[in-house]
């Protein structure tokens, strides 16, 4: 529970590796390394893409949680508060006239890191396209991706 130092009694996963686990939680990813007797929280504060993670899962010292923010990776064994560990970046633009992702001009927004592709189409509340009707807008279709980076010059696709 959240006495016990869960980021949040809703919890949508949870992953042993070792002694060490691993809890997803609605206000961010919770560790234990005694049995769950006490838990740390990690949040955006310490680089999670959000604080609402989904799953979470262990690979020899890398963690990955997947967040309502795209997926945040930890270097470490166990994550870090250090936020240069956990790096997202999600990239998204309006959908174009064709109603289409696989128009994207990779070269415009690959910013250096060489990758291609991974686009696809997601309702975005930052589109302006659509308004309710008191005039506020309420989202619209959007081509999005997200990248990773696990250090350096080292991005990937989420």
């Amino acid at each position: 529970t959240t006495t016990q130092g869960l980021g949040s009694n809703t919890v949508y996963g949870v992953y042993a590796s070792g002694s060490t686990i691993y809890a997803a939680t609605s206000g961010g990813l919770s560790t234990s390394t005694n049995g769950g007797t006490s838990f740390t929280n990690y949040t955006t504060a310490d680089g999670l893409g959000n604080d609402g993670v989904k799953g979470a899962y262990a690979s020899g010292s890398t963690v990955y949680a997947g967040t309502w923010g795209g997926v945040s990776i930890s270097a470490p064994a166990a994550p870090s508060s250090d936020p240069t560990q956990w790096i997202t970046h999600v990239q998204a633009l309006p959908l174009s006239a064709t109603g289409s992702c696989t128009d994207v001009q990779d070269t415009d927004y690959a910013y250096g890191t060489g990758l291609t592709g991974g686009w696809t189409r997601a309702w975005e509340p930052w589109v302006n396209t659509n308004l309710d009707a008191d005039g506020n807008r309420i989202g619209g279709w959007a081509c999005t991706r997200t990248l990773i980076n696990k250090g350096g010059q080292n991005w990937m696709l989420g």
